[in-house]
């Protein structure tokens, strides 16, 4: 396990090492304890780097499902804050909410909104709210892949450009390979096109991977990368992220 970790984290610093933050919840909701009433996971990040390359950043992470039946509700969140040299350059955070309904059959409903910011991509604030449909195409003992389609409206503040409402569309494919009680490594990509103008679109992927120590114990890597072909101005069209962090599940 610590060889493939060690594995994804070089495959993944072969990527350019912007930024952009993602959290990935196809690990705990794939996973063989979906049928607990509650489980999550919070996990915390550190980065200090002195010499060469002066480099703090801080990460903060939570993400919590309660399950009821038919009916899931997932709700997760995330902070990170760096400085570079003592000037800041990471300020960004994350709050989702997602409800679940199995309908059969393999297929659900899902129903969700997000609010996020990032000081650095000139987004004082994004609301979103959704829903579409998540239909499982395969279910093994270890894999599990998972196809998702529907729509979302988005309203984003900008600091420096002006404010945008859109529609998108929300096409995902998600894999996740999990060994109970030892690892999981999952594989999520989106494709977001605004319905509207469909040369405006993003693609995002993540890669995770998760190590279970102890009895309630976590060790995370991830990687996120987006794509965005109209993004504001001045904010570059792809952005991408690597974190580690250790964490306690409940």
């Amino acid at each position: 396990m610590k060889y493939l970790a060690f594995v994804t984290l070089v495959f993944c610093l072969l990527y350019p090492n912007t930024s952009f933050g993602f959290l990935n919840i196809e690990s705990l909701r794939q996973s063989k304890n979906y049928t607990e009433k509650f489980k999550g996971s919070t996990q915390l990040g550190v980065s200090d780097a002195n010499g060469n390359v002066n480099k703090t950043i801080l990460s903060l992470s939570s993400l919590n499902m309660i399950n009821l039946g038919k009916s899931n509700y997932i709700v997760l969140g995330s902070y990170n804050y760096g400085k570079s040299t003592g000037v800041e350059d990471v300020n960004d955070g994350h709050l989702h909410f997602r409800y679940t309904r199995n309908l059969g059959s393999g297929l659900f409903l899902e129903l969700f909104q997000q609010t996020e910011f990032d000081k650095f991509q000139d987004l004082n604030a994004r609301y979103l709210f959704g829903a579409g449909a998540r239909q499982r195409l395969f279910e093994k003992t270890k894999h599990a892949l998972f196809l998702g389609a529907g729509a979302f409206y988005e309203k984003e503040e900008l600091q420096d450009s002006p404010n945008q409402n859109n529609p998108r569309g929300n096409i995902y494919l998600s894999y996740v390979f999990s060994k109970p009680d030892e690892y999981s490594a999952s594989v999520v990509t989106y494709y977001q096109p605004n319905t509207e103008r469909l040369s405006d679109h993003r693609v995002r992927l993540n890669l995770g991977i998760e190590s279970y120590f102890g009895e309630n114990f976590v060790q995370q890597w991830e990687y996120s990368l987006s794509r965005d072909s109209a993004p504001p101005a001045g904010v570059q069209r792809t952005d991408s992220k690597v974190t580690a962090q250790i964490g306690i599940t409940y």
